[in-house]
């Protein structure tokens, strides 16, 4: 049996396989986004956000993963205006020419956009482990742990 921890579920499970999410996420206060484009690089920063979307959804999206693009859609974001990258360093601004840009995020992320000058950044979550989960897992001593954040390492340790 093999367990997959991540937030989002896996899109491909074997028949034993288990996907128990080890980390939650948790609003912070933040303040609305301006009217230009943005940088997702978590759909929780979307699902968390506190403020109407609605002037949002036409503006041009730099988001990483093809999850992401695929959610972003669902929430009703310009599906021409998305444009996507599998990880965070394949987003590429050239600080000439980038204008202003919002980053939607988390309290964890693989890159810090905000050494961009032009980048305003907007944490809307934080992810903290999931107790239960992480018991639950040590209960059923699996083969194979796929673990994707080093607090839930430290945890499961």
């Amino acid at each position: 049996m093999q367990i997959y921890t991540q937030i989002v579920r896996p899109t491909e499970l074997d028949e034993d396989d288990l996907w128990i999410p080890c980390l939650k996420t948790f609003p912070v206060n933040h303040s609305p986004a301006q009217q230009q484009p943005l940088i997702i690089t978590h759909i929780e920063a979307v699902n968390h956000y506190a403020h109407s979307l609605e002037q949002l959804l036409d503006q041009k999206v730099y988001a990483v993963g093809a999850k992401t693009y695929d959610r972003l859609v669902e929430a009703g974001f310009a599906e021409k205006n998305i444009h996507w990258r599998h990880r965070a360093d394949e987003l590429k601004f050239v600080n000439k020419t980038t204008g202003p840009i919002t980053w939607l995020r988390g309290d964890k992320y693989a890159r810090d956009f905000s050494a961009i000058p032009q980048v305003t950044t907007i944490q809307t979550y934080e992810s903290k482990p999931d107790p239960d989960a992480i018991r639950q897992i040590l209960k059923l001593e699996p083969d194979v742990i796929h673990v994707y954040s080093d607090v839930v390492l430290k945890e499961l340790e």
